[in-house]
């Protein structure tokens, strides 16, 4: 019986160490300042009642549904929209608060010869998922729950931003439940992968399916792939995919497999390092398709779909070979000449077929991935570090002009200061015709580049800035303030 009992605590303990979603109502007091008026008589209505103004301090919104809770009253309150679990009453502050605003509640209470003394703090509904993102694990990814299914993040879906460790954490409106929804987490360029600490050079894409939001990466996000294109669950799919790496059927293929102490090392490593070759093949992947499809005027919803699961797929495809190589490869010492027999560009044919494209668009669009039909120069840029040179659009950013380190004729760092002394950089665009689309990064306070638009800008979709040209090619250069930046396209 003894063993039983400790073999419940340990499997209830196991449960409470899983990061898990949070519903529920919060104190959020300490983000509002709360004044109320004095005692005042409504004749008409023979009660008494009082004014509480609740201003938000903060600079996050309260999001609705927030309350103001009445406790301690010396007299009952009358106009009250219901209890709390604790019994005291509450009213609704129905359209949240948002930073800086303020907004004023009447509170009736019983007419009664009594001293009126009440307390008074405000609760807000958290509905929360956390987790973290990783190849290594992952800081300055988007991430989001995707509502709408489209395996990207918009900005009307709830995201946050991974932090150290990569850590996020997201606040879901009222009645949406994260286990309905898979999880999307998109890794921009130069994103920090804490494995070497230095910038990734070419973005990518991870998900993980409806209810398994605790550890996005490379692992979960082919078995994602794998339960859409199977129309099994993402668990099944999990299960299949251990069956096919010789791993025992008790191993999580969710699970954290750079930091969980549930894992033995040679399990960790074997997981790792196919995780980060994986990250590999979509990086060398996901933006030139995705890229070439923009410049063709054929990224469409559906074809953003397809191309993260061509990709994915063609991981699964090369399964057998990375689980034969892995065990030769140091740990997180993944290299180019390591994955030499491995084929990691995607057959685009394939993809190809999947879509409804007229063959003159699939002809544009090959065009575009491969550089063909393209009057720029093609190559590395050579010039010398800010030299004034206009980095072409088969080069790399589509006109845009900035700062970066040479080194063997190739762009090693593209990141650039704004110092008091030198306040003369500019973003420049050169002979603009057609438009250009990209993404304007500044460091904050806290170490991460956070998107941020040039002077007078209007932010667009996804945060990306859009400059038009025209017929005849225009110029554009813009100063910026102080600080570090980055750019991508």
């Amino acid at each position: 019986m003894t063993k039983i009992i400790k073999l419940a605590c340990l499997l209830l303990l196991g449960l409470l160490l899983i990061p898990q979603a949070q519903a529920a109502w919060v104190d959020s007091s300490p983000s509002v300042e709360i004044t109320k008026s004095r005692k005042a008589f409504d004749r008409v209505n023979r009660v008494l009642f009082s004014y509480v103004t609740i201003k938000n301090t903060s600079n996050k919104d309260l999001a609705a549904p927030v309350r103001l809770v009445i406790s301690n009253p010396s007299i009952p309150v009358l106009n009250q929209t219901g209890t709390t679990g604790s019994g005291d009453a509450y009213l609704d502050i129905a359209e949240g608060l948002v930073a800086g605003a303020s907004t004023k509640v009447r509170v009736d209470f019983q007419l009664k010869r009594a001293l009126l003394i009440f307390d008074t703090y405000l609760e807000s509904f958290e509905n929360k998922v956390v987790g973290r993102v990783a190849d290594g694990y992952l800081v300055g990814a988007t991430v989001c729950l995707n509502i709408n299914l489209n395996r990207k993040c918009d900005n009307s879906e709830p995201s946050d931003e991974t932090i150290s460790g990569g850590h996020y954490s997201i606040n879901l409106p009222k009645g949406i439940d994260k286990n309905d929804y898979p999880i999307v987490a998109e890794v921009p360029k130069g994103a920090i992968d804490e494995d070497d600490g230095k910038p990734i050079e070419h973005g990518y894409t991870l998900s993980a399916p409806a209810g398994k939001p605790f550890f996005i990466s490379p692992i979960s996000s082919v078995i994602h792939t794998k339960s859409l294109v199977e129309k099994i669950t993402g668990q099944q799919a999990a299960d299949k995919l251990k069956l096919e790496l010789g791993l025992e059927q008790s191993f999580d293929m969710f699970g954290d497999y750079i930091s969980s102490d549930e894992m033995g090392v040679s399990t960790k490593k074997k997981i790792h390092t196919i995780a980060k070759i994986t990250a590999k093949i979509m990086a060398e992947n996901h933006d030139p398709i995705i890229i070439a499809a923009e410049l063709s005027g054929l990224n469409n919803e559906g074809f953003t779909k397809k191309t993260l699961d061509a990709i994915n797929l063609h991981v699964l495809g090369q399964l057998s070979t990375i689980n034969e190589i892995i065990a030769d490869i140091p740990e997180n010492k993944v290299i180019d000449t390591t994955i030499a027999t491995i084929p990691t560009t995607i057959p685009i044919s394939e993809l190809i077929k999947t879509t409804e494209w007229s063959d003159s668009q699939r002809q544009e669009f090959e065009n575009k991935l491969t550089g063909e039909g393209s009057t720029a120069p093609k190559g590395e840029y050579t010039g010398e570090v800010c030299n004034g040179d206009i980095i072409t659009e088969s080069q790399s950013l589509a006109g845009i002009k900035y700062c970066i380190d040479i080194e063997g004729n190739k762009e090693k760092v593209r990141f650039f200061n704004v110092s008091f002394e030198n306040q003369n950089t500019f973003i420049f665009l050169k002979n603009l015709k057609k438009k250009v689309k990209y993404t304007l990064y500044k460091k904050n306070e806290n170490g991460l580049f956070k998107e941020v638009a040039r002077p007078n800008e209007k932010w667009i979709r996804g945060g990306r800035i859009l400059e038009f040209g025209s017929r005849y090619g225009e110029d554009f250069k813009y100063r910026l303030s102080q600080g570090e930046y980055k750019v991508s396209a």
